[in-house]
């Protein structure tokens, strides 16, 4: 896929909030952080992870964290105000959020879900995130990232790799 080509709604979000970004596109879809980090020629950790949550209320939520790292769905939940969240099973993400499992943009879920940012992000220098289609991620600076998003900063990880 030519990164000159691609138009996703993710990119168009991203130049409406005239953020810096550079696309990378994959020689195949990639639908792991493992996977994506070889394309992309970076680290597992600089490989953002966006996991989907739901409250009983239906709210659903939307937990960034480094590719290397394990979500502690707890302490999202402690954060959310000790609210019942439970992560989003697989076969919803895409047939009632619309969304592609391994290739969630965190930025389409702006308006659509609460965010929560593992601060370990923000250790990076440069972090990737799906540009909304497994053929292309985003690079982009983390702080960019959280000043678009708005999400809550903490700490949603196991402390072990």
């Amino acid at each position: 896929m030519n990164a000159m080509d691609l138009q996703t709604e993710t990119i168009r979000r991203l130049d409406e909030a005239r953020v810096a970004y550079q696309v990378l596109s994959h020689d195949q879809p990639v639908f792991t952080c493992e996977d994506a980090a070889r394309a992309r020629n970076v680290s597992v950790a600089q490989v953002t992870k966006t996991m989907l949550g739901k409250d009983p209320d239906g709210q659903i939520y939307a937990i960034l964290l480094p590719g290397d790292r394990k979500l502690k769905i707890k302490r999202v939940r402690q954060a959310a105000g000790g609210k019942r969240i439970e992560l989003v099973p697989p076969e919803e993400i895409g047939s009632q959020l619309g969304l592609i499992v391994g290739a969630i943009s965190p930025v389409d879920l702006v308006g659509r879900a609460e965010i929560y940012i593992d601060r370990r992000l923000l250790d990076q220098d440069t972090v990737t995130i799906s540009a909304g289609v497994p053929e292309a991620g985003i690079a982009l600076s983390p702080q960019h990232l959280v000043e678009l998003l708005g999400g809550q900063v903490g700490e949603y990880v196991s402390t072990s790799v």
